[in-house]
């Protein structure tokens, strides 16, 4: 699958969210799209289209999930995390900004994350808010 695909597909996002606790950007790569735990597990997971005329709508949603002992658990989400609603912690966001940046990079890159968060820091004041693109793409 694709990486634009498995981005969009519950099947996959559920299966890894389920068996990690969390999904990142190593989630796709070539082999983790590959993982045939992940790809099992997905497949015993549906999707049921609750009508929405809105096809971005993210909620209202209900997870249900039928146990091996026959238990039915569910869970009924209003405000998806991150979103204004229920918004990260600075320190979640500071942990999803360098986890980002060790992806871009292929490595953890501790100088460049303290210089871009000093820098928006002080956003309002910086001369020329393209230096942050430059420092994200090594430049500066």
């Amino acid at each position: 699958m694709s990486v634009s695909y498995a981005r969009l597909c519950f099947q996959y996002v559920g299966a890894v969210a389920l068996n990690k606790g969390l999904v990142g950007l190593s989630d796709y790569s070539e082999q983790a799209l590959a993982d045939a735990q992940t790809m099992s597990l997905g497949r015993r997971i549906t999707v049921v289209d609750d009508g929405s005329p809105n096809p971005a709508a993210f909620t209202p949603q209900t997870a249900k999930a039928v146990l091996k002992d026959g238990r039915v658990m569910t869970a009924d989400i209003y405000s998806p995390y991150g979103s204004p609603a229920a918004p990260m912690g600075r320190a979640e966001q500071l942990d999803k900004f360098n986890a980002c940046l060790r992806f871009g990079f292929g490595a953890e890159r501790t100088d460049v994350a303290h210089e871009i968060i000093e820098r928006i820091n002080r956003l309002e004041t910086l001369d020329d808010t393209s230096q942050l693109s430059r420092l994200a793409a090594g430049k500066d």
